[in-house]
Parts: structure tokens; C-alpha cells; sequence
């Protein structure tokens, strides 16, 4: 795929009107949280999918980033495949039930389904030349072989696979530990009947290795601080915060420390590529 010349600030006016179509509580944790961590995913999928590529995004929620590369021009297919189950009117970002007419009127193919119960997705052998996975393995109630294994199958020789998660050994996850608060999963949501919180997350090199393991090559990794700095920028965290509030000073230390530290900032990207010389599978 060739890929396509579209500016980080086309990108940026995309994600904010594509915000506007949520609910307020949506639309803020959208730009006010997840402003730049959007941009990134959005332009690393844009890359490699060019305007023609088919794009499959597993465990993509409501379907932002699809959604934006829609508005941003995208011409080929594009799928969203999510369980949903926490997407209700509880949610912040809304019930999924609520966006599917905006989805489907975007022509974003939906599907639902639990995919760590049925791994196997629901698309042919080398149909797919980008696969994302932004924010889902730590999630999984298990490691995410079966699913990374999936997302390489149903990619074309020399497709790409572009995932993320949080950085389990972040500035922010060794400041709960000093403070004597376990740094993953709250305690409240591990008692909770629906868990939805994270299971595992991984170290920078983990992330490079999982990728390996599934069978992907010139494989890479990019540490990120673009939510603790967008957070601190907008002042916000779950609630917008005053100018001098103590959480918004300790934001802007935090991002401080990410930016001049990559080992500890709050985000991992890695990606890797299915081998163009990938034998076809034996039936």
C-alpha cells in the first residue's frame, strides 16, 4: 500500500469532528484524554492501509478510529470487531447500541463477537492489509496468542499488524506501588460481578516479543507519553480540573518525567509484519 499524504492537523480537525457525533462525556474523554493517542493510531493505520487498504480493527470499543479514517477519505473496507459487553449506558463513551447507525452509515462493517471465547475471526486467509489492536490484550483474561495468531492469518503477505497497551512498568504503575495501591485492576472492580479492568499488562519488550511469537517479522516498538500529555495539557482526568489543581501539576510532572524518560511513559505501540513469503495454509 502506498500511503497516503494526510497532515496530522487534517487528522486532529477529523478526530475533533468525529468527537462531536458522542455524547458530551464521549466527546471529552475523546479530545480531552485520547486526543493525541487517536492522531497516533489513526496516522499509523493511514500509513500502512493507504486510502485503498482493508482495515480490520479488533477490540476497537465504538469504533473512533474507523471512523475518523472514514472522514478522513478512506475508500476501502473497513471492520470493527468488539464483544461490546461493557459498551451500555453506563459507559462513558456510550452504549454501543447508540453509535451503530453512525457506524453503518460511515459503511464500517460490525461485527459482534467474544473473541477470547471464539477466536476465530470471521474473514478469509490473507484478506486483510492492516489489523489493529489498540488496548485490548491486557484485557484478555489469558495471553493473546490466539487472537495475535488470528489477526496474522487473516493479513495478506507483507500486511501489517499495529497493537498497543499500557506500559506495565509506566512511572505511573511504580508511583501506585510507593504509594501502597496495586497498580493494575481497582479493588472495587475486581470484586465486581462484570470485570473489565486489565488482567495483565506487559513490559516494552514483551509487547516486541508477543508479536514474534504470533509470527509477525521486522518487528518494533514506540513508547508513547501522548495520553499523560494530553491529560495534563487539557486538564483532565475522568473531570476537567482547574488550572492549578494539585492532580494537574502532578499531571505535568508526570509527562515531564515520561517525555525525558521512554521507558516510563504510560503507552507501548509495537508492530509488526506477516512475511511475504508465508507458505498458504494446508487444508
Amino acid at each position: 500500500m502506498v500511503a497516503s499524504q494526510v497532515s496530522r492537523s487534517d487528522i486532529v480537525e477529523a478526530i475533533t469532528r468525529t468527537a462531536r457525533s458522542f455524547t458530551p462525556a464521549a466527546a471529552d474523554t475523546i479530545l480531552c484524554e485520547n486526543l493525541y493517542k487517536h492522531a497516533y493510531e489513526v496516522d499509523a493505520a493511514q500509513r500502512a492501509a493507504g486510502r485503498e487498504g482493508v482495515v480490520c480493527d479488533l477490540g476497537g470499543g465504538v469504533g473512533v478510529n474507523l471512523l475518523v479514517l472514514r472522514r478522513l477519505g478512506h475508500r476501502g473496507r473497513l471492520v470493527l470487531i468488539d464483544s461490546f459487553d461493557e459498551y451500555d449506558e453506563t459507559n462513558r463513551m456510550g452504549s454501543w447500541h447508540s453509535v451503530l447507525a453512525t457506524l453503518r452509515d460511515h459503511d464500517v462493517d460490525v461485527v459482534r463477537q467474544n473473541f477470547w471465547a471464539r477466536p476465530a475471526l470471521p474473514l478469509e486467509d490473507g484478506s486483510v492489509d492492516v489489523t489493529t489492536c489498540f488496548d485490548v490484550v491486557e484485557h484478555l483474561p489469558g495471553h493473546p496468542l490466539r487472537q495475535l495468531r488470528e489477526l496474522y492469518r487473516v493479513l495478506r503477505p507483507g500486511g501489517r499488524c499495529i497493537t498497543s497497551g499500557p506500559n506495565g512498568v509506566s512511572l505511573i504503575k511504580r508511583l501506585r506501588t510507593i504509594t501502597g495501591r496495586y497498580p493494575y485492576a481497582p479493588f472495587e472492580a475486581w470484586l465486581s460481578d462484570a470485570f473489565y479492568e486489565h488482567y495483565r499488562e506487559y513490559a516494552p519488550a514483551e509487547y516486541e516479543e508477543l508479536l514474534r511469537r504470533a509470527g509477525f517479522a521486522d518487528v518494533d516498538s514506540h513508547a508513547s507519553a501522548a495520553v499523560t500529555l494530553c491529560r495534563a495539557r487539557q486538564g483532565y482526568h475522568r473531570r476537567r480540573l482547574t488550572a492549578l489543581s494539585p492532580l494537574r501539576v502532578a499531571l505535568w510532572g508526570v509527562a515531564a518525567v515520561e517525555v525525558a524518560l521512554p521507558g516510563l511513559r504510560h503507552t507501548i505501540y509495537a508492530w509488526g509484519t506477516k512475511p511475504l513469503d508465508t507458505k498458504p495454509p494446508q487444508h
